[in-house]
């Protein structure tokens, strides 16, 4: 990874999908949100690093595709979720890490354990 991409940082967009479900509280079709996501302080050859920006990246989806509807909005939590999820794809694949890219997987994919 380069150290000019890591410094500038990583330019998190988000389709605006939540102005299907909400016209009148989203963003129309043809904006794009951004968030600005800068990592050239961490190191993602180790996990604390890619665990940091991870936290990072999701927290800028969340901006990006706000407005939060409010719960009971079924069909806008599910545009809501399906922005971040969708965010949260693209940056974590921009940046290129392994360890962002596995810690990505196992957040979008948890392990569960069935219980009796």
């Amino acid at each position: 990874m380069s150290k000019s991409m890591n410094t500038l940082g990583l330019t998190l967009a988000a389709a605006a999908v939540l102005a299907a479900a909400a016209p009148a509280s989203a963003q129309s079709l043809n904006e794009q949100a951004s968030v600005t996501v800068r990592y050239g302080d961490l190191n993602l050859d180790h996990a604390a690093g890619a665990k940091a920006l991870l936290y990072r990246i999701k927290i800028a989806a969340k901006i990006a595709c706000s407005p939060i509807p409010e719960m009971g909005r079924w069909d806008e939590v599910r545009a809501f979720d399906a922005c971040r999820k969708a965010a949260i794809d693209r940056a974590v694949a921009k940046v290129g890490s392994p360890i962002l890219t596995a810690m990505a997987d196992v957040d979008a994919h948890p392990v569960r354990l069935a219980t009796r």
